[in-house]
């Protein structure tokens, strides 16, 4: 049995649209912050790699770091992952123990040298994701005002300034 855990974190920006009262652009605010969001989501994807390999966690496979998916829906940045350890990444907790017969903990048996039981009852007593890490959260945080920088640069464009 495989636990997959879709992991998403949204961040209502909505009330950013203040700022665009300034280029008098109130029909056209939907598509300008589109426009913006759309701009920073490589940034946001690159920025959670970031955080991901500043928490210590080691890259083995590149599973995790691949697993991170940036959209934007309506107001929203979406940040998704389907890897099973994302979660406990992002919040913290207790890992519970792996199942050793499963296609990821057979793939970091290989890259240790190590039998599969092995590195999940090593993954299981040493409770790598105790701690909450927020990499998706720093990430995201860290391109707020590089969304707002880009939300008035469309917006002056727009209006031809």
């Amino acid at each position: 049995c495989i636990l997959y855990v879709m992991v998403r974190a949204k961040f209502n920006a909505a009330k950013a649209k203040h700022t665009l009262n300034i280029y008098k652009q109130a029909k056209n605010w939907d598509s300008i912050f589109a426009e913006a969001m759309d701009t920073i989501k490589s940034d946001v994807e690159h920025n959670v790699g970031y955080y991901i390999s500043q928490t210590g966690i080691k890259r083995v496979t590149g599973q995790l770091a691949d697993s991170i998916k940036v959209t934007t829906k309506g107001n929203s940045i979406v940040v998704s992952s389907d890897h099973p350890a994302m979660a406990l990444i992002e919040y913290g907790g207790p890992s519970p123990f792996p199942n050793w017969n499963s296609k990821t903990i057979k793939e970091y048996a290989r890259h240790y040298g190590k039998p599969a039981f092995v590195v999940a009852r090593g993954i299981y007593e040493n409770q790598p994701f105790a701690e909450a890490r927020q990499p998706i959260f720093l990430a995201v945080s860290e391109s707020m005002s590089d969304l707002r920088k880009e939300t008035r640069r469309i917006a002056k464009a727009r209006a031809g300034k």
